[in-house]
């Protein structure tokens, strides 16, 4: 990254033989830094399709839903917040995880994810006992609440409310559809995976909580 401009460098590489199929470069204005994501992940999953045959690229690829923008400087620090969400042991991050959410919906108060990276690392705070439950859950509903009025199809949202209803409402039913579609819509985020996965635990569907985990 050089000023407002990113390059970014992706390489197809075949790993039983080490075998380089292809490589290209992408340079970019980093100002709308989620439109930049969205050109160079469905160029390269063109790329990719094009070079290996299979399947079409996932449709999240290739669909053009309206991007918003966001400041460069608030995705920094969402990702700083998401970085320190993955620390192990959990609860050792999530402080400075919260700090760079908070960061980042000060930076640009319109970026979704922002709001819900706050709304999960309050609420993971106070099931480890690290704030008071009854303000973090407040407060997380109301931060998962403001992401989802920014973007409805933000899963980390769906997300807390999920984990509010169940962790913390024990409304085992309610939680149900908020989780599914939080896995739906971020299938590949852990973190989700792990709530889905208790709501099975404690409904009695112990293979299924299996999967999940």
């Amino acid at each position: 990254r050089v000023g407002s401009q990113v390059r970014i460098t992706a390489q197809l590489i075949l790993g039983k033989s080490d075998q380089h199929v292809w490589a290209n470069s992408y340079d970019r204005d980093v100002q709308n830094v989620l439109k930049l994501l969205s050109e160079v992940s469905g160029a390269i999953a063109g790329e990719v399709q094009a070079r290996m045959g299979g399947a079409a690229p996932p449709a999240a690829l290739t669909e053009q839903a309206p991007i918003p923008e966001v400041r460069p400087e608030a995705y920094e620090a969402y990702l700083q917040g998401r970085r320190f969400m993955s620390e192990v042991p959990l609860f050792q991050g999530l402080g400075k995880a919260l700090e760079r959410f908070q960061r980042a919906s000060s930076i640009d108060p319109g970026f979704a994810a922002a709001w819900s990276g706050m709304a999960l690392s309050r609420l993971t705070l106070a099931f480890f006992g690290q704030l008071p439950v009854a303000d973090a859950a407040k407060r997380s509903r109301q931060e998962a609440l403001k992401a989802l009025e920014l973007d409805s199809r933000d899963g980390d949202a769906h997300a807390a409310l999920g984990a509010l209803a169940l962790y913390f409402d024990w409304d085992f039913a309610g939680a149900r559809p908020l989780l599914e579609k939080a896995v739906r819509l971020s299938p590949h985020d852990s973190l989700l995976r792990h709530a889905y996965a208790d709501y099975f635990l404690v409904t009695g569907r112990f293979d299924t909580s299996l999967e999940q985990v």
